[in-house]
């Protein structure tokens, strides 16, 4: 099966992969902690820096996470068949979760990316 991740959910993945935390800095992002990135991940965070900034600044709306979670699940789901959750994927749920709590906007999109990509792999992608 092949990967059907957007480049952004890829980036959003890798950044969840990682434990990589994004902060804004001097209209800038800046990764946190430096040491876990790479120069490929530096430049996918840089290509994609006006909207990672767009979701660090956009106020947190429960709506838009309760809309954005169900896209995911639905189009996991498919993928995923009648096979149980993969553990990571789990994980991935629970750091949604969490980030929801939190209030943030960015911390839920990388933990769904962080889920598709765990059921990703699980399939075989």
């Amino acid at each position: 099966m092949a990967n059907t991740m957007s480049a952004r959910g890829r980036l959003l993945s890798e950044i969840y992969r990682r434990g990589i935390r994004l902060e804004v800095a001097g209209g800038a992002i800046r990764m946190v902690p430096p040491e876990k990135s790479t120069p490929e991940l530096q430049a996918m965070v840089e290509a994609d820096q006006a909207w990672l900034i767009r979701q660090l600044t956009t106020p947190y709306d429960h709506e838009w996470v309760l809309d954005a979670t169900a896209q995911i699940l639905s189009r996991t789901a498919a993928k995923l068949g009648d096979r149980p959750l993969p553990p990571e994927a789990a994980r991935a749920l629970d750091d949604v979760d969490r980030a929801a709590v939190e209030g943030s906007r960015l911390g839920v999109l990388v933990a769904l990316a962080g889920f598709e990509a765990a059921v990703e792999d699980a399939a075989g992608s």
